[in-house]
């Protein structure tokens, strides 16, 4: 992986907690089942993203 792909790949994972941050805002909002099983399954991601990402900068 270049280090063009790294950036790359860590400003998608950010624009993805942005989407979580906004989710998390709907789930709140409407309690919708539908709305927190995407907003889990989204959570869980990021999560899996965030451990991924401190491996990159480790690796750096």
């Amino acid at each position: 992986m270049t280090h063009e792909q790294m950036k790359e790949s860590v400003q998608a994972m950010n624009n993805y907690q942005a989407k979580c941050a906004l989710l998390e805002l709907i789930k709140d909002s409407i309690g919708d089942k539908y709305i927190t099983t995407i907003a889990n399954k989204c959570i869980q991601y990021g999560a899996k993203q965030e451990k991924e990402k401190e491996v990159h900068e480790n690796y750096q």
